[in-house]
């Protein structure tokens, strides 16, 4: 299924309503814009027409020229619920193509991150500098989890959509072929995870508790703030009051990090 601008089927000199009529204009104007390459343009065209499943849909269509995958998805997901013509296959066919550039976006931004971790080091000796490579390392370590998270929702999100729009086209190839795909990718990363569990980094015994996870938090916003001391405070206090979570490995490597940042300010 090729993806297709709506606003590009309009015919010329088209009536209606006056609503009609304003979407007819949204549509061609946007159109415009977005073969122009001026995707921002082109959103603000359609979305003059916010009741219209076409420009709902061709707004999806800008966010994934743009990159802008999760906004994508949003429009493409909203123009499908609006729609129950033949617009409605091809937004689920885009809404699963949308989600699984996400996926794949965000993987790609972990492994920058994981490159960079390698290199937050501190070039002197400098206690500014040491500093600023800790906050640094705590920033990017963080964003590494969430996209890890936001990669499992995209996967699930690609194969709702092309399951859905299989449901519709049943002779649909494209999204059959794109369905085997984001299976075998999500099917890859629970292998991973399940054999990670398997060495006992995710073993349910250290699983961290509500208030471990709080401590966390709220030692987070301290290192934000650069009160070091105060978050190894907190982090020490939460280990006296709870030993168990010695045996954290989540827990014990913020204490690390917090400690040698606290050291180092």
């Amino acid at each position: 299924m090729a993806p297709a601008l709506m606003g590009a089927m309009l015919v010329l000199g088209s009536c209606g309503t006056p609503e009609q009529r304003l979407a007819d204009r949204a549509l061609r104007l946007g159109a415009r814009h977005y073969f122009d390459s001026a995707f921002v343009r082109a959103d603000s065209a359609f979305a003059i027409a916010p009741h219209d499943a076409r420009a709902v849909y061709d707004r999806g269509m800008a966010a994934q020229a743009s990159f802008a995958f999760g906004d994508a998805a949003s429009h493409f997901e909203q123009a499908a619920a609006m729609d129950t013509t033949a617009l409605r296959p091809l937004a689920l066919y885009n809404l699963g193509h949308a989600r699984l550039d996400e996926a794949r976006d965000a993987d790609t931004t972990i492994a920058r991150i994981q490159h960079n971790l390698g290199r937050t080091a501190p070039a002197t000796d400098d206690i500014t500098d040491r500093v600023s490579a800790f906050v640094l390392t705590d920033s990017l370590s963080r964003e590494a989890t969430r996209l890890e998270g936001r990669i499992d929702s995209a996967l699930v999100g690609a194969i709702n959509g092309f399951k859905a729009c299989l449901r519709l086209t049943p002779a649909d190839e494209d999204a059959r072929h794109n369905l085997v795909l984001a299976q075998s990718i999500w099917a890859k990363r629970q292998k991973e995870r399940s054999d990670r569990s398997k060495d006992g980094d995710k073993d349910k015994d250290k699983a961290l508790t509500e208030k471990a996870k709080l401590l966390l938090q709220q030692a987070d916003e301290l290192v934000d703030q650069y009160r070091f001391k105060d978050a190894l405070q907190l982090l020490q206090g939460g280990l006296k009051q709870e030993p168990s979570l010695s045996n954290k490995k989540e827990y014990m490597d913020k204490l690390d990090l917090v400690t040698k940042a606290a050291e180092a300010s």
